[in-house]
């Protein structure tokens, strides 16, 4: 278990590091209405690819269970199912998202410029939301079977393309559009090596109801706890491009993006956990789970006070050096000193989500991201109409304070009813 963490500490390190030295240049190549254009359009992909109705996690979870169980026959099965059933569902999302073009641009206070820019990016943007579920799928089949190596393709793959390909296409004055196209040339590779590597399980491939009716009662939680999840991560962008104005996306998402990756990281103790706690729930080793969660909390409490008490004290100081640009690094501040408590505090959560939905209770996550949800549509649209960046901040923090300890008390609950 400590070397898929490890694997995925390095590909996780390896994108923050990039990330690191090319926000920067990708900031100031585009201007800050242009990036929060960028900054858009990978939200709307990341809150689209919360429609796989959670059925890639129940196919880790069900991979990760037959592997230990009676039941291997059925293995290729699940995983042909679940292909016919992701490639059915990345043409609907591509073919609905540019349907929708005219709502979704409408939504946001463009200036007519980026209104032309987001017409001749939007078919692109459908079309690798699309590709995108493709590679969920391979990811959860590569987790099922702890190949955390394969796993990381889309990391390395898609990862260099969004951060390297983009400052590198940014510093020649490429278009706008020409980022979007290097993404979909990352995807389709990244989709062709995964195949590539499953295709032993994917000969003609067949469709199974009762397999796929069987994946669907721990699917459907787990979309609600995605759907809500994404709500909360992506819903603070889109009020600030309604609300407030395109700048502040930039303003909000910089310091997010910074902080957010330290969670990314640890959030493959999540990653590896998962799987592992499906594991020991098969063979009822709950006293096992129960050390894996101590251990976990408490390194991860250790590591994230060391980084957010060096956030309070580097922090204006780095921020100054990273972006060279006093106006932009004054906006951004108070937001990145916001975040930070909400990153210590929602680092704290991995473990617990991983082990109460390895021991099958999705439903409870699920019901504390729609809580959160309800937090971000209700008072969102008030602390970002007044406080603007920083109001979008303030959100995130007011509901990971009612969320964070009440998932860490459920997972210690279940664990002492086993």
């Amino acid at each position: 278990m400590l070397r898929n963490i490890s694997i995925n500490l390095v590909s996780q390190g390896y994108l923050f590091l990039l990330s690191f030295l090319t926000i920067p240049l990708i900031l100031h190549g585009l201007g800050k209405e242009q990036f929060g254009l960028l900054v858009l359009a990978s939200a709307l992909l990341n809150y689209a690819t919360t429609f796989d109705f959670g059925f890639g996690a129940a196919l880790t979870q069900k991979i990760a269970q037959i592997r230990v169980s009676s039941q291997r026959r059925d293995l290729a099965s699940f995983i042909q199912t679940t292909f016919l059933f992701y490639c059915l569902l990345a043409l609907l999302v591509a073919i609905s998202l540019n349907l929708f073009r005219p709502f979704i641009l409408g939504f946001f206070h463009l200036s007519p410029a980026l209104q032309i820019i987001g017409q001749q990016i939007f078919p692109i943007v459908a079309l690798n939301t699309g590709l995108y579920f493709l590679t969920i799928y391979t990811g959860a089949v590569f987790q099922g079977l702890e190949r955390f190596f394969l796993y990381n393709i889309r990391t390395f793959i898609v990862g260099t393309a969004n951060t390297a390909g983009i400052a590198l296409l940014v510093s020649a004055h490429y278009p706008l559009v020409a980022v979007f196209q290097l993404q979909t040339i990352a995807l389709l590779i990244t989709i062709a090596i995964s195949i590539w590597f499953v295709r032993s399980y994917l000969a003609y491939p067949r469709f199974s109801r009762r397999h796929l009716a069987d994946l669907s009662s721990f699917a459907i939680f787990k979309f609600f706890s995605n759907s809500a999840g994404q709500i909360n991560n992506q819903f603070p962008k889109f009020f600030l491009a309604s609300f407030a104005n395109i700048a502040s996306v930039s303003y909000f998402t910089v310091p997010f993006s910074l902080v957010q990756k330290l969670g990314v990281i640890l959030s493959q103790a999540y990653i590896v956990i998962f799987p592992k706690v499906s594991n020991l729930h098969g063979e009822k080793r709950y006293a096992h789970i129960g050390k894996l969660f101590l251990k976990g909390e408490v390194a991860i409490a250790i590591f994230m006070a060391v980084v957010t008490l060096l956030g309070f004290l580097l922090g204006p100081w780095f921020l100054n050096w990273w972006l060279k640009d006093p106006e932009f690094t004054g906006h951004i501040i108070p937001i990145f000193n916001i975040l930070l408590i909400v990153y210590l505090i929602h680092a704290l959560t991995a473990i617990p989500v991983a082990i109460l939905e390895g021991l099958g209770n999705a439903k409870i996550p699920a019901i504390l991201a729609w809580v959160n949800t309800a937090i971000v549509i209700f008072l969102g649209p008030f602390l970002i109409k007044n406080f603007q960046a920083q109001g979008a901040a303030w959100l995130i923090l007011s509901y990971t304070l009612i969320s964070a300890p009440a998932v860490i008390a459920l997972a210690l609950s279940q664990l002492r009813k086993k």
